[in-house]
């Protein structure tokens, strides 16, 4: 009896996201991570079993069983598409031997690298100059750090094995990660941020972090990979953030050339009101240790909670002072 292909049954609107996946382009760039198994008995390379998992995974599969299982049902669609010529696919044993023998590091970076210059081709569309650096003109995609503790983890029991915390750099309007570090405490991540500051993370990119990293040393490398930064001055640098909140509290200050923002979001039974004023007027200020500062502004945040009447907002000595290079 001839087994089901039940490639057939895949669904339209699947098919047409799977499409979109750069199979040929993928398969190419993951060839790069090397492959920790020995070569006796490899009836499938790494690239391919990669590929297929992360194909498994754009669709939602988070286990390897269930990756399995979704590339098994997709056999005919797979071995069209990736020109196998082999009729057979791994099983979910074969993909968890080749994780556990390969760079968690080395793959996210060949992933991100490989997706980031997809995504920038798909913005340009029919126009491929305008991947060629235009003079500062092209759009800045804002990247985010932000570290988190797995919620997976926290309930370890042996202190030989500790919670684990995650450091992440991603784009924010892609989602794409571009990287990651494991640190071993919250403090850590100021280390790990320098280690990520290279060209291929910063050029032409926003940075974006929690006010811990808003170190000299941080805007200074941002500055001189071609990146911008968008930091704030908080307890960790208390008489900048008090030179700000004062220059903002001022009466006397001449408004005429600040710029003014205002937003309002409703969500969680309260009614958040955001107001930014920004300047200029403080560059010479900060010049001399922030590196490539150009504007700096001021977050006051107001809250109305639902049922009762109570707005919050930021004392004089609390109000959140920004430091952003804007060129």
């Amino acid at each position: 009896m001839t087994p089901m292909d039940y490639s057939i049954l895949i669904p339209e609107e699947e098919e047409k996201r799977l499409s979109r996946v750069p199979l040929t382009a993928l398969y190419e760039a993951l060839k790069q991570v090397k492959d920790g198994r020995k070569k006796r008995g490899c009836r499938y390379s790494l690239a391919l079993l990669l590929t297929l998992l992360l194909l498994a995974r754009l669709a939602g599969e988070t286990e390897l069983r269930a990756a399995a299982q979704w590339i098994r049902l997709r056999k005919g669609w797979i071995i069209e598409h990736l020109h196998l010529t082999r009729a057979s696919l791994p099983c979910a044993g074969t993909y968890g031997y080749a994780l556990e023998r390969i760079d968690a590091h080395e793959l996210l970076e060949v992933v991100a690298s490989c997706l980031t210059r997809w995504e920038a081709t798909e913005r340009c569309e029919n126009e491929p100059s305008r991947l060629v650096d235009q003079g500062g003109q092209q759009e800045k995609q804002h990247v985010a750090v932000d570290g988190k503790t797995m919620r997976g983890t926290l309930g370890h029991e042996p202190e030989s094995q500790p919670s684990v915390h995650v450091l992440s750099v991603y784009e924010v309007r892609t989602g794409l990660v571009l990287a990651q570090r494991s640190v071993a405490k919250k403090e850590n991540e100021i280390t790990a941020v320098k280690e990520l500051l290279t060209p291929v993370y910063v050029k032409d990119r926003v940075w974006t972090a929690d006010a811990m990293h808003t170190q000299k040393t941080a805007c200074q490398c941002i500055d001189q990979l071609g990146g911008k930064y968008l930091f704030f001055f908080k307890d960790n640098h208390p008489t900048a953030h008090e030179d700000l909140a004062l220059f903002f509290q001022d009466p006397e200050a001449d408004q005429s050339t600040w710029g003014f923002f205002s937003q309002t979001d409703k969500g969680h039974g309260r009614l958040t009101t955001r107001t930014v004023r920004t300047t200029t007027e403080m560059n010479e200020w900060f010049a001399n240790e922030w590196s490539g500062i150009a504007q700096t502004f001021q977050v006051i945040r107001t809250v109305k909670r639902k049922r009762r009447r109570v707005i919050e907002q930021a004392e004089a000595g609390e109000q959140t002072s920004t430091s952003e290079q804007e060129k």
